[in-house]
């Protein structure tokens, strides 16, 4: 099993395949704004295609997918757009990166209640977190139930502004 799991599971997985980077973003764009959902990975394959893989709820994916391909083919660069409703749990080993949680969100039980650890513990797991690039950080961001910004203000935000919003919701846990 792949380094996402639990990611993937109860969700639907999204492909866009484009010719080229140009139809590639323009469907990216039009995926992440038309729906709540982790656009995980652009891998370029030989001949120029792109595949953008998305995952999420079944409808949200649903329309992201269908959103990015009609701008994929506004610019002429759509070659396929498929959605799979409930995919096995070994595909997550395609979704493009190395995303783990941080443990203490992995397991969701109480620190303990000697306020030093605590700190220590927000510390490091926040020194965790600004290493990850951007996209990894938005697709981090997504599963902390509590964090102020949603959907395309994740999407849209800087590495600095999720990092000020992950602490602050990650703080409001504690």
């Amino acid at each position: 099993m792949g380094n996402m799991s639990g990611l993937i599971k109860d969700k639907a997985l999204g492909l866009i395949e484009t010719v080229g980077l140009v139809g590639a973003i323009e469907a990216c764009d039009a995926a992440a704004k038309a729906a709540d959902v982790v656009i995980s990975a652009a891998e370029v394959t030989d001949a120029a295609l792109v595949t953008l893989k998305i995952f999420g709820e079944l409808g949200a994916v649903q329309s992201a997918v269908e959103a990015g391909g009609m701008a994929a083919s506004r610019v002429g660069q759509l070659l396929a757009a498929h959605v799979i409703a409930n995919p096995d749990r070994n595909l997550d080993v395609i979704m493009g990166s190395s995303f783990e949680l941080p443990h203490r969100l992995r397991t969701r039980k109480p620190m303990p209640s000697a306020a030093a650890p605590q700190k220590r513990s927000l510390a490091s797991e926040m020194a965790e977190m600004e290493k990850m690039p951007v996209a990894q950080l938005r697709r981090f961001a997504r599963t902390i139930p509590n964090l102020r910004i949603k959907g395309r203000e994740i999407s849209r935000a800087d590495k600095e502004t999720l990092l000020k919003e992950i602490r602050s919701a990650l703080r409001r846990d504690e």
